[in-house]
């Protein structure tokens, strides 16, 4: 369901440049064994496009292919942000922009690639039948070109890794994931072409039928490959301090309260001081604990509104301040904006116990906050 409005899009650009039937060509060689189900699914595509560009409900057909096409990236973006740890998406302007970005640049990128490669081989070859020196160079030169749908597919990975999360990832943690997972992406594509030509030679009719679900166990073996580079580049990048990576859902409350206390701590003696305001990875020294649980609870004070974030050029990162005046946050008070956040209605019956609860939980924190060691975490 997911291929069709992208490929409607990519073919929609790839028209206007004049490069519809190269880049049909370029995705038919990426599995041609399945030239007739790619056919089909070309034909589709094309039809949508078709149906969204013509008669009365052309505006209408356009918005909902722009739409889905939106929503299929933004699921994308949204995977990865749940590998990195971020709870908070690209704007919508943002999504609109980056993501049509993408779609204009990728298909025109995969067709220049292909041109490319052809001239080159092409000029190589006439190369070497005017001159004879130049066939040990121009074989090699040829070996190299035949790397270039491998170098085209780590690219595009490459690309995927570190455009796609919604926080800033180093060049160095998406190239390698991008080779890893483009390398293993095209052992399955043969692993698959290799099974499904097995199938075919076996039996002509079986191996027809099995063609459309080999076709889909293939298509979410690419998309766990994808998610496994994800996460090859998350752990490349946070590799110094996830040596002992854990699920932050198994954290305490506890040992989230004492967590966000010092960071809250460190951020506000830093501001105090009047130094620069603290990193992520700066935290991440200080603590010594994975970045998955950090980022869980950085994410929990932002929401709170008792930190915020801002971000530069200059750092990868988003550096952390107080977002309130440090007097006002001492220990209870962070407490109980951390045990606050979020929703408090809930659809429970009103009891006499209920009732006696909120009293209860409010006399705690009126004790809390009476206490002498509930202080100022600046006098700490």
């Amino acid at each position: 369901l997911s291929i069709v409005p992208v490929l409607a899009m990519a073919f929609g650009i790839a028209k206007g440049f004049g490069y519809e039937k190269l880049l049909q060509e370029q995705i038919i060689q990426q599995i041609p064994e399945q030239e007739a189900l790619l056919k089909q699914i070309i034909e589709f595509a094309q039809n949508l496009l078709e149906t969204a560009r013509g008669g009365l409900v052309a505006g209408i057909g356009v918005i909902v292919l722009l739409y889905t096409v939106v929503k299929i990236l933004s699921n994308i973006e949204q995977s990865f942000n749940v590998i990195w740890g971020i709870k908070k998406s690209r704007s919508m302007g943002r999504k609109i922009g980056d993501y049509l970005s993408l779609m204009l640049v990728y298909p025109v990128m995969m067709i220049l690639s292909s041109s490319i490669t052809v001239f080159l081989t092409t000029q190589v070859a006439q190369l070497s039948e005017k001159a004879a020196l130049l066939d040990s160079v121009s074989s090699f030169v040829l070996s190299l070109l035949k790397l270039s749908p491998y170098v085209l597919v780590w690219a595009l990975f490459s690309f995927i890794y570190i455009f796609m999360p919604n926080t800033k990832i180093r060049f160095k943690s998406g190239i390698l994931s991008g080779i890893f997972a483009g390398t293993l992406y095209q052992l399955a594509q043969l692993a698959y072409i290799t099974l499904q030509v097995g199938m075919q030679k076996y039996n002509a009719i079986y191996g027809s039928f099995a063609a459309l679900p080999l076709f889909i166990i293939w298509l979410q073996l690419s998309w766990t490959i994808v998610l496994i580079g994800g996460e090859i580049s998350y752990s490349h990048q946070n590799f110094d301090v996830n040596e002992v990576d854990f699920d932050p859902s198994d954290i305490s409350n506890l040992s989230k309260k004492r967590i966000a206390l010092q960071i809250m701590h460190f951020i506000i003696q830093e501001f105090k001081k009047g130094g620069k305001p603290l990193t992520e990875s700066h935290i991440l020294q200080l603590l010594k604990i994975p970045a998955r649980p950090l980022r869980q609870i950085l994410n929990e004070l932002l929401e709170s509104g008792i930190l915020s974030a801002i971000h530069s050029e200059e750092n990868e990162d988003p550096a952390y301040l107080p977002a309130q005046d440090p007097d006002l946050l001492t220990v209870g008070y962070v407490l109980k904006a951390l045990e606050t956040e979020g929703k408090d209605e809930m659809p429970i019956p009103e009891t006499d116990a209920l009732e006696t609860f909120d009293k209860t939980l409010s006399a705690f924190w009126d004790m809390i906050h009476q206490s002498p060691l509930n202080k100022k975490l600046k006098e700490i």
